[in-house]
């Protein structure tokens, strides 16, 4: 068998895109320096054809490299010749040619050990993973004896006992019968046992006691830069959708509507992602890359492509230990209105800080500043004071006031501390539960 030549041996098994980058810049080089190399073409009687030959005699196009290239490249250059355009565009094509050829067939095929292929089956584990937990939710009206859907959602399952997390506003009307579907074809009736009276949280129960349940994670701890995975049943139609992207922001404050009950729901310390969530995929979990759920997923902007927001879970959580101990959702309760301050409020409203809250009125009657019989309108507070701390915590960017007082029960006595037209004074409040 011939031998093939030494410079010929095999030094790589993969030929990566590099090469037809080399070909591209070296060829550019090369048009750049055309120039006389020496007074005449004919002293070397270096020609077209004898360069494609030393390239062919050099070894096969199957086992070309780089370093052939390049040696041959020198040794073209090393003559004294005078090398015409029209010839790097000949040289160009072949080289491309060769490199194509040979970048094709030496193209790695991707294993579970190749970074890719690994990224890509850890996404496909924690789908596996968390699809037999994940549920869609759809609101059923029964009516002389036939049944008619209205709204359709997504839920996941977070006890073993078959309790079901979703979003109050996917089963917010109280004369729909709520179906559990999963992915393996099981349905259930559920019962809609507690609606959180303040967030866009609320907890279905399916009979049995043996259900795969999600893992929460802390919400706390998510970054911006983040694997971000939501699965829901998207636009109502398409159970088990999966999307993935990143966490891309933190701490939104988001007001979105439902178009169904034509209700106003205010998310404070939103997680915003770029993993597509579409209308239907309310409710299901937004998981990150260790299979934890972080957020429910919400709302989206209907004028904007990735731009998606999710409830923190640790939000979520709270409302699961309260009913799990109560047997109905607790919030506890001061009774304002109010805008968060920042230096953009500052500076637009002239206030005298950059944090603390600003009680203010809504935009009609129907929405004033103090709620009239509240723990707030007891304690003295007015329009326009700014509470600047509750308990020595001040109140300054994800400490809103309703994150901080979401951290007290019912019966517990607050210090606050307000400005009140320059004036600072100590105001002592007694929380509530909020009223149902």
């Amino acid at each position: 068998m011939k031998q093939r030549p030494r410079n010929c041996m095999l030094r790589a098994q993969v030929m990566s895109l590099s090469l037809h980058i080399w070909v591209v810049d070296t060829l550019l080089t090369l048009y750049k320096t055309t120039g006389r190399i020496a007074q005449d073409t004919k002293e070397s009687g270096l020609n077209i054809a004898r360069i494609f030959s030393i390239l062919k005699k050099s070894c096969k196009v199957q086992y070309y490299r780089v370093e052939i290239i390049i040696n041959t490249m020198r040794t073209i250059l090393s003559r004294k010749t005078l090398i015409k355009p029209k010839f790097f565009f000949a040289l160009g094509a072949f080289l491309l040619a060769v490199g194509i050829a040979v970048g094709t067939a030496n193209l790695p095929t991707l294993h579970a050990g190749d970074t890719a292929s690994a990224e890509e089956a850890t996404v496909i584990d924690l789908v596996n993973k968390s699809l037999p937990s994940v549920v869609s939710v759809v609101g059923v009206q029964e009516l002389n004896g036939s049944s008619t859907v209205v709204d359709r959602g997504s839920g996941f399952v977070v006890s073993k006992s078959g309790l079901v997390l979703t979003n109050k506003h996917v089963v917010a009307q109280t004369d729909l019968a709520y179906k559990i579907f999963f992915s393996d074809g099981r349905k259930y009736t559920a019962d809609v046992v507690a609606r959180d009276p303040l967030n866009d949280v609320a907890l279905l129960k399916i009979p049995g006691d043996n259900f795969a349940a999600l893992t929460l994670g802390d919400s706390n701890g998510v970054k911006i830069g983040q694997t971000a995975i939501a699965i829901g049943n998207s636009l109502g139609q398409y159970e088990n959708t999966v999307t993935k992207g990143i966490v891309s922001g933190l701490g939104r404050f988001v007001s979105a509507s439902n178009d169904l009950t034509g209700g106003m729901e205010t998310i404070e310390d939103a997680i915003q992602t770029d993993a597509a969530i579409n209308q239907g995929n309310s409710g299901g979990p937004l998981l990150n890359s260790r299979n934890e759920v972080v957020g429910i997923n919400t709302a989206i902007v209907l004028q904007g492509r990735g731009v998606g927001f999710a409830i923190p879970i640790n939000l979520a959580k709270r409302a699961i230990a309260s009913y799990q101990k109560n047997g109905r959702i607790v919030e506890p309760y001061l009774g304002v209105r109010y805008i968060t301050i920042d230096a953009g409020l500052q500076e637009t409203n002239h206030l005298s800080y950059d944090y603390g809250a600003l009680i203010s009125s809504g935009t009609d009657i129907t929405s004033p500043a103090v709620i009239t019989g509240s723990p707030a309108a007891a304690a003295g507070l007015k329009e326009n004071d700014i509470i600047l701390s509750v308990n020595d915590r001040l109140i300054r960017g994800k400490n809103t006031l309703r994150n901080i007082i979401a951290n007290y029960q019912p019966g517990d006595k607050l210090t606050l501390v307000i400005n009140r037209r320059g004036e600072i004074l100590h105001l002592s409040v007694t929380l509530v539960e909020v009223p149902h």
